[in-house]
Parts: structure tokens; sequence; C-alpha cells
């Protein structure tokens, strides 16, 4: 299944807007250089890095989704103390399961918090085609389009009454609202 654009760049824009696209230091997790020589005299079997360790904040981010999604369960994006990283992950774990209460764990203390919130449930919508996740979005841009793709997602051409832009209200009564 191909992954709706809106999802990618929120994770993108936020993580770059919170902390930047670059790596960091990461605070948790072993390291493998303050091993005595002792314990490196043995060959270790190779382990997998775990998600902290990952140089960048993308790669952190998709691995506790990834981790999250397989174990059925929100709270794994809670493993991390990297705000961007576990809010980044509850947005994508909501889409990946169609699970809108991981949207709402979102805090919106700033407008970037709004907005990824806000992305969150406008994503989540036409995945599990509730059209009243999209009342719960406060930005007026995203609520619009939200509207949009879960009338396209139900065939319902009566959501577009409910668009505020006039063009693109206009965009979805004119085309030909087809189901996904």
């Amino acid at each position: 299944m191909i992954r709706q654009v809106p999802g990618a760049i929120a994770v993108c824009l936020a993580a770059t807007t919170l902390v930047g696209c670059g790596g960091g230091d990461v605070a948790d997790g072993p390291n493998p250089q303050s091993a005595s020589p002792s314990e490196t005299t043995e060959e270790a079997p190779e382990r997998a890095p775990s998600c902290a360790e990952l140089a960048g904040v993308i790669e952190r981010i998709e691995c506790f989704a990834d981790r999250a999604v397989e174990a059925g369960d929100a709270s794994v994006c809670k493993q991390t103390d990297e705000e961007a990283v576990r809010l980044q992950c509850l947005a994508v774990f909501a889409e990946r399961r169609g699970a809108p209460e991981a949207c709402r764990e979102i805090p919106t203390p700033s407008p970037e918090h709004l907005q990824l919130r806000d992305t969150c449930l406008a994503d989540v919508a036409p995945v599990i085609r509730r059209p009243e996740l999209c009342d719960e979005v406060e930005t007026p841009g995203l609520k619009d389009g939200c509207y949009l793709a879960v009338a396209r997602a139900t065939g319902d051409s009566d959501l577009c009454g409910r668009i505020e832009d006039p063009a693109l209200q206009s965009l979805c009564t004119g085309e030909a609202v087809h189901v996904d």
C-alpha cells in the first residue's frame, strides 16, 4: 500500500521543527566503547542496535513505530526520552493501525504540536473511514483536506459540504468522488 504524503511530510516537518532532522547524542542505551578490556576479548554475537542507538531521527522514529505496530501497543513509543521521536512514533502508529486514540495522546502546547496532532487525525480518518475525526482537527486547511480524503475514501460526496475553502470544496464536488 502506498503511504499518504501528509503523514510523510508530517514526520520530517515535526522532526525538523522539534529537534532537527540530523542525528544527535543518545542518552539511553548501552555504550559499546565503555566495555572493559576483559569484556572485549571474547567475541560477542552481533546484536541489532536498539532504536535509541540509531543515528538518524527518522530511523529512530521508524524503528520505534515498527516495534509499536508489531506489538499493537502505542506505549512502545513512550520508551524514548526524545519528544520528537515519541510524538512522531505515535502519529505513525496511529496511521498504520487506524488508531485515532494514539493521535489524541499527542499534547498540543505549541502550534507545531497541534499541527502534528491534526495531521495525525487527518491521516487516520480516511484509513478507517470516519469523517467525525475531521471534526476534531483544528487547523483549517488540514480539516478541509481531511473531509476531502474521507469523501474520496467513502464515496460520500455529502462530506464536500463541510469543506470551508471554496476552491477545495469545488474540487470535491466537481470531481467524481470514488471509493479507493
